[in-house]
C-alpha cells in the first residue's frame, strides 16, 4: 500500500516584516511584546474574508498566527522551527491553543487569499484517510481541510438539534459533531454518546476527545493498513474507555514513528529553549 505524502507545508505570512514589524521590533531579540497591525476594513481581501463563511473565526486564527510568529526563534514570518522544519497544523493548533478544526479551516482560507503563502503547492485534500469502508455506525467519505464543519442543512434532524442544543450536553454534541464531519453518514447513537459523556466525566475536555478522534484517523492501523484491510474508526471504539482515548491522543502527527514524534504539549517548552539558547 502506498504511503501518503505527509510532509508539512511551510507557510509564511506575506510581507511580514514590512507590514507587521517596526524598526524597533525588527531589532528586538526574543519574544515580541506587540505587533503593528494595519487598519484596513475597506481592503478587498478583508471584506471577502470577513463576510465569508465563519469570517470571524478566520480572522481570529489570523490574529493568533500573527502573535505566534512573534514568539518563534526565527522571526521572519515563516511558521517554522529554528531548524527550518515547518510547523504542522497540529503544532500551530497546540501553540495558539485554538481547536485543530478552526486552525485548519482558517489556514485554508488565509492561503486562498494569499495572506499566508508557501513555496510549495498547497494540497486540497487532507492528509488523513481519503476513503473509508463500512463502519459499525455508518459509512464515511474523505473530507477537505476547509470543509470540516458540520453542514446543518444536510444533517439529520437529531444531529441538527444536537448541534444547536446547550446545557450540560453541549460538549457531547461538539464531540459527536466533530466525528460526523469526518463520517457524514454516521449516526452515533445513545451508546456512543454515553461513552463520550463518561470520558468527559473522567476529566477529558471536549478538545481532548476531538483530538482522540483525529488521532484515530492518523493511525495507519485504524485507517486500514492491517492484515484484514479493515478500518476501525467508530466513535464507540474511540471513546470505549480512557485507555483508548489516550492511545489515540498519543498517535504521532504526520506519520512519524512513535520514537520520532514529539508531544504537542512539549512544543512550547522546546521553542522557548531554542529562543533562549
Amino acid at each position: 500500500m502506498s504511503k501518503r505524502n505527509s510532509t508539512p507545508i511551510l507557510y509564511r505570512i506575506r510581507n511580514y516584516s514590512e507590514t507587521f514589524l517596526t524598526d524597533k521590533t525588527r531589532e528586538r531579540d526574543g519574544r515580541l511584546r506587540f505587533l503593528q497591525l494595519p487598519v484596513r476594513p475597506d481592503d478587498v481581501d478583508y471584506i471577502s474574508i470577513a463576510t465569508g463563511t465563519d469570517g470571524a473565526l478566520v480572522l481570529g486564527v489570523w490574529l493568533a498566527i500573527l502573535e505566534l510568529a512573534g514568539t518563534l526563534p526565527v522571526r521572519d514570518g515563516a511558521l517554522r522551527r529554528s531548524n527550518g522544519n515547518p510547523l504542522t497544523i497540529g503544532e500551530i493548533s497546540a501553540l495558539t491553543r485554538l481547536p485543530l478544526d478552526d486552525v485548519a479551516q482558517g489556514v485554508a482560507v488565509l492561503a486562498r487569499h494569499d495572506w499566508l503563502v508557501s513555496d510549495t503547492p498547497i494540497p486540497n485534500d487532507s492528509e488523513r484517510c481519503a476513503t473509508t469502508t463500512p463502519l459499525e455506525e455508518g459509512r464515511g467519505g474523505g473530507f477537505r481541510g476547509e470543509e470540516r464543519r458540520l453542514d446543518v442543512s444536510k444533517a439529520s434532524p437529531s444531529q441538527a438539534a444536537g448541534a444547536a442544543s446547550g446545557g450540560e450536553d453541549r460538549n457531547v454534541n461538539d464531540v459527536v459533531a466533530h466525528y460526523v464531519r469526518q463520517h457524514p453518514r454516521a449516526k452515533p447513537g445513545a451508546k456512543a454518546r454515553k461513552s463520550v459523556r463518561a470520558r468527559l466525566a473522567e476529566g477529558y475536555s471536549a478538545n481532548d476527545l476531538m483530538e482522540a478522534i483525529d488521532g484515530c484517523h492518523r493511525s495507519p492501523h485504524h485507517c486500514g493498513e492491517n492484515d484484514r484491510g479493515t478500518k476501525y474508526q467508530t466513535l464507540g471504539l474511540i471513546m470505549r474507555d480512557s485507555d483508548h482515548v489516550q492511545q489515540f491522543i498519543d498517535v504521532p502527527l504526520n506519520g512519524q514513528s512513535a520514537h520520532e514524534a514529539e508531544s504537542i504539549y512539549t512544543i512550547q517548552d522546546r521553542l522557548n529553549r531554542e529562543r533562549d539558547a
